[in-house]
């Protein structure tokens, strides 16, 4: 895997939910002690889509990529206030976080970019486009749905920087071991 620093002037910086055990597993590889911060691809700050206090900090960043989201289905249905929490408001807090940061600042030099899941079109006959009405089947893929019209609505109303990608067939070696794609690769091999 290329290096995250390959792009000249790029330093990147996630968030990691806090935790009782330091949950760094899936990007171990790249994640390096933030005490040997010369050596260091990632640096991991502390905070929680849930809290508009713990996203401000960090806010000096140049593009934001929104990658959270609690995106187990079957989860989303039983455990609906904390998808609808952290994957919808969570994103209005982020925009929103950053529509007051560049009111405040004066400085519009932030890119907000949103990831979608192509589940947003539910049973939508393939193949889709994006003009494609969307029709979601579960909690989760709602609350994605409200996020893509959230940062419409931020980039219009305050003509900030912010687009949304719709991915499709994304998958990972560093995706859950509880998601289908990883069970039926674990099952073969």
């Amino acid at each position: 895997m290329p290096s995250l620093r390959s792009q000249p002037g790029y330093e990147v910086h996630g968030l990691i939910h806090r935790s009782s055990n330091f949950n760094t597993e899936r990007i171990n590889h790249i994640y390096i002690d933030p005490h040997n911060a010369n050596k260091a691809q990632i640096k991991l700050h502390y905070a929680d889509l849930t809290y508009v206090s713990s996203l401000r900090c960090w806010l000096d960043t140049v593009e934001v990529y929104n990658l959270a989201a609690q995106s187990h289905v079957a989860v989303s249905f039983e455990n609906l206030d904390y998808t609808v929490d952290v994957v919808a408001t969570g994103a209005v807090r982020l925009l929103e976080t950053i529509q007051s940061h560049i009111s405040a600042s004066g400085r519009s030099h932030i890119r907000y970019y949103q990831v979608g899941s192509s589940e947003m079109f539910g049973s939508t006959p393939p193949p889709q486009i994006e003009s494609f009405p969307f029709h979601p089947c579960s909690p989760y893929v709602v609350s994605k749905c409200a996020t893509h019209w959230y940062t419409v609505n931020y980039r219009e109303a305050y003509m900030i920087f912010a687009c949304n990608n719709i991915l499709f067939n994304h998958e990972s070696p560093r995706r859950g071991k509880n998601l289908v794609a990883q069970k039926i690769t674990r099952a073969m091999g």
